[in-house]
């Protein structure tokens, strides 16, 4: 392999990413290290406070994967509704209300965060982008009950990412 590094110094900020992306995942930390050591220094003389921007980030990361699990498991059921259409057997029914269930728990433990961080769990979405849309409503109702374990791993996953 060729050692690149004294032409470290020209590197642009998105090619020093990239090279540093390319050693983690080839598992060479210590070029990813000399990749960030080397990287420029500089001074700033104002910066925005870090107990806001840092929890502002968190929160946009924790909205993000909410969303996604939302889109995920919302995915997963709406599939599982097709197919029980064409299986009238009903095999898919359960699943689906397998993933109905799953959908209530993570909108549960959101909200259940969100009341906890003192956040509107729906302006906090709207905030970053993100419009969950009301698709429940339109699914018939199952007997399908969100697992409360469930709801309080999500939390504590949030809980986790909140107090880090």
């Amino acid at each position: 392999m060729i050692n690149l590094s004294k032409h470290y110094d020209t590197l642009t900020a998105p090619e020093r990413l990239i090279l540093a992306m390319d050693a983690m995942a080839r598992g060479d930390q210590y070029e990813a290290n000399l990749l960030g050591e080397t990287c420029p220094k500089f001074q700033y003389k104002e910066q925005r406070d870090l107990a806001y921007t840092g929890k502002y980030q968190d929160l946009q990361t924790m909205a993000l994967l909410h969303a996604a699990m939302f889109y995920e498991v919302r995915g997963a059921m709406l599939v599982g509704l097709a197919l029980n259409h064409f299986m009238p057997d009903g095999r898919m029914r359960s699943a689906c209300e397998r993933r109905r269930a799953e959908l209530m728990a993570h909108i549960a433990a959101w909200k259940r965060f969100c009341d906890y961080a003192g956040f509107d769990p729906y302006t906090t979405l709207k905030a970053f982008g993100f419009t969950l849309d009301p698709m429940l409503e339109d699914i018939p109702a199952d007997d399908a009950q969100p697992d409360e374990t469930l709801i309080d791993e999500i939390f504590q996953s949030h809980l986790k990412i909140w107090q880090s």
